[in-house]
């Protein structure tokens, strides 16, 4: 069992970037939010996280980032079905209640 973004769905639009998410902590207001830098091929980007923490009077931002690639659900299958899986089956958000798609396969 794994699970992998949508991108059957987000390569329609390329997204770049995510609606930020506020938190309170005792120690402050954190808020995160993604930025994706996509390449020119339309399949790759660079995941940008950006971290924003309230510290004190002020602010401090730290930044993580990773190059992705978008795979979607059907070359996915591929790939398991070359790896030896069989029996492989997808479970949408609606019908699992995870956010993202979810595969599922045997050995």
């Amino acid at each position: 069992m794994a699970s992998i973004r949508d991108y059957d769905e987000l390569l329609k639009e390329r997204p770049g970037a995510n609606t930020p998410k506020v938190i309170d902590t005792p120690e402050g207001r954190r808020v995160y939010f993604q930025v994706w830098d996509w390449d020119e091929d339309g399949r790759s980007y660079v995941f940008n996280l950006f971290l924003v923490s309230e510290e004190g009077e002020g602010w401090r931002t730290v930044l993580y980032d990773a190059r992705y690639r978008a795979v979607l659900r059907e070359e996915l299958c591929d790939l398991l079905k070359e790896a030896g899986f069989s029996d492989i089956g997808w479970k949408t958000p609606a019908e699992s209640g995870y956010y993202q798609p979810i595969v599922i396969a045997r050995v």
